[in-house]
């Protein structure tokens, strides 16, 4: 481009922005292949009304603690459609109609949803899934579902303290759940791979010779890995890469160091769950593949070479 071309470009170029920003500063919409326009009033009013309403909703997620990943709820934004359909007079319901008549409206609903789940379940069957867990009260609790092709539902949760949890305890807890739900429209029982739970499900394959009794699939590919980290070869691998984790997250300099160059946090091992070993390891490879290319970038930069 010659010198003239270029005055000429960076002139009009100028030009565009003042006319843009006059614009902008008297209520004008300006586009450079489009005429000028003007905002109506109404339009504006609409902006304002969104800023403070925006601003409102912050607040309230900021004062409650309510977590940010709840505005991408399904429920959220029907409550939030259905709220402005009714227009600027409408009022929260107060405490005592949210946990009583609307609660009751809820279960209700819910009721009537599992009435058809239960009629789906007759025509296809179901899996009956158990898994154990314990709450932050320190109790031992066993989860019952039953789920079919149109999704799960939850049967039981049955507190489990003091109780001695061996194979017939929950041969008898599994088929109580199959005798509520019929034992025509169980097709599969899942449980984890635990030796009480191996031995109840031989118990209730004689019982219920017709209904297929599985292990849990992500149970044994735990228990898989945890068989694998017990290899010389693995385990000193897997050792080396949590004292690399180890020694990061516990001395502030060097997390510092590496949160300045990395956009993801570490992951620490969980104790019962022997996958995240492996994850570990494959995190600090992974971090370690990034550090190397942005270190060779550096050096070639700096002595002038390109790719």
């Amino acid at each position: 481009m010659r010198p003239s071309d270029r005055l000429i470009f960076h002139c009009r170029a100028q030009t565009g922005l003042i006319v843009t920003q006059l614009c902008t500063a008297n209520g004008l919409a300006y586009s450079a292949n489009k005429t000028v326009t003007q905002s109506s009033i109404t339009a504006a009013f609409n902006a304002n009304a969104k800023a403070t309403a925006d601003a409102a909703v912050a607040k309230m997620f900021f004062a409650n603690g309510i977590s940010f990943s709840i505005v991408e709820s399904k429920h959220v934004k029907d409550a939030f459609t259905a709220v402005s359909k009714c227009g600027a007079g409408y009022k929260l319901p107060n405490r005592a109609m949210l946990s009583g008549k609307l609660l009751q409206e809820a279960v209700l609903e819910v009721d009537n949803k599992l009435k058809e789940f239960k009629t789906q379940m007759c025509v296809t069957g179901a899996t009956l899934i158990s898994d154990g867990w314990t709450n932050v009260q320190n109790r031992p609790i066993i989860n019952y579902l039953s789920v079919t092709p149109d999704g799960a539902m939850f049967i039981d949760g049955s507190d489990m303290s003091g109780e001695v949890k061996d194979a017939q305890f929950i041969a008898d807890e599994i088929k109580r759940n199959i005798e509520y739900l019929g034992k025509e429209n169980i097709v599969q029982v899942v449980t984890d791979s635990a030796g009480n739970c191996a031995a109840a499900r031989s118990i209730l394959s004689e019982v219920y010779p017709e209904v297929v009794f599985s292990p849990c699939t992500a149970h044994c590919l735990d228990l898989l890995l945890e068989d694998i980290g017990k290899f010389h070869w693995a385990s000193s691998v897997i050792d080396k890469g949590h004292r690399v984790i180890k020694f990061i997250t516990n001395h502030q300099a060097s997390l510092a160091h590496f949160r300045k160059r990395s956009t993801i946090e570490l992951l620490k091992p969980g104790k019962t769950r022997f996958a995240s070993f492996f994850l570990l390891c494959l995190t600090v490879c992974w971090q370690q593949k990034m550090h190397s290319r942005k270190l060779l970038w550096i050096e070639n930069t700096s002595s002038g070479w390109q790719t």
